[in-house]
């Protein structure tokens, strides 16, 4: 059984529901996993094993209850909020995650995680700046603190346009490249790249306000990118190295049924790539088997 050195993470939306039980099933394969390279919300799951949280299921649940924008897990808004007050509560939610843990500051720095805790966390960010795909980890970047490379990776459309720190300003990365695999880095071992497939086709029962509809088209077209993306990209990989991830974005306020939904759809999918089969043909069966529920 491959035992993967190296994780490749790009998540947006609802799907990081979905992956981290995907992660849940393939736990075994991740035992060893020490570089961890990821891209948007992705973010938070390396945040939460760093400070303790190796079980994924727990991250999940951490990430169900964690009442921040709905933004941010769920999709875009184009709705005018403070952006500074979402920058100062998601700052302090990480924080107070940081300060839980005996070993960690407010303040620690890449350098010390890497010598604490033996992962490597590369962050791969849209630089406004430099307008180029940057990355940041404990080699390149040492002395750069933690939350401020969690904070960056979470630019995004109705959560806050850019986050600026040591000289530099990042955005949103998914609008110019929703899969930035070719900034993973791989050291040694076996590598795995999990590429998000996620669809958009939810019915709102309720309104999300006036803007909803351009928002939705926003998500859809995201959507359709996205597949397009990893499926070329795909194309490139041994049959090892990648797996395709399918799941659903969703907007409004996410209900713990519906995330649940989600992560053991995720958990299928893992189950599938265990014994080598399909995890597209896996996601129809059981969204199939989920609708035909009383």
């Amino acid at each position: 059984m491959t035992n993967y050195k190296t994780i490749f993470l790009s998540n947006n939306g609802t799907n990081i529901f979905t992956t981290l039980g995907f992660l849940t099933k393939t736990e075994k394969l991740l035992e060893y996993t020490k570089y961890w390279n990821v891209s948007g919300c992705a973010s938070l799951i390396v945040f939460l094993k760093i400070v303790g949280h190796n079980d994924y299921k727990k991250i999940n649940d951490i990430l169900e209850s964690f009442s921040l924008t709905p933004t941010l897990i769920n999709g875009s808004s184009l709705l005018p909020e403070d952006e500074s007050e979402k920058i100062k509560y998601i700052k302090e939610w990480l924080i107070e995650h940081l300060q839980d843990s005996e070993f960690f500051s407010k303040d620690i720095r890449l350098e010390e995680i890497y010598k604490k805790t033996n992962l490597f966390p590369r962050f791969i960010l849209w630089s406004r700046k430099e307008q180029k795909i940057v990355t940041i980890d404990p080699e390149s970047c040492p002395r750069f603190k933690l939350i401020d490379c969690v904070m960056a990776s979470l630019c995004y459309i109705g959560v806050y346009e850019e986050y600026s720190f040591m000289g530099n300003i990042f955005s949103n990365l998914s609008s110019v490249d929703c899969y930035p695999y070719l900034y993973s880095k791989h050291k040694e071992g076996d590598v795995l790249y999990i590429g998000n497939i996620g669809k958009y086709d939810q019915k709102q029962e309720v309104s999300l306000g006036p803007l909803s509809k351009i928002e939705d088209m926003l998500i859809r077209q995201y959507s359709e990118h996205e597949k397009n993306r990893v499926d070329n990209i795909f194309n490139t990989f041994d049959q090892e190295e990648g797996v395709k991830i399918y799941s659903f974005y969703r907007r409004g306020k996410i209900g713990k049924e519906e995330s649940k939904t989600l992560f053991e759809l995720g958990w299928e999918q893992g189950k599938a790539f265990e014994m080598k089969k399909d995890t597209e043909k896996t996601k129809e069966e059981y969204i199939q088997k989920v609708e035909s529920q009383p």
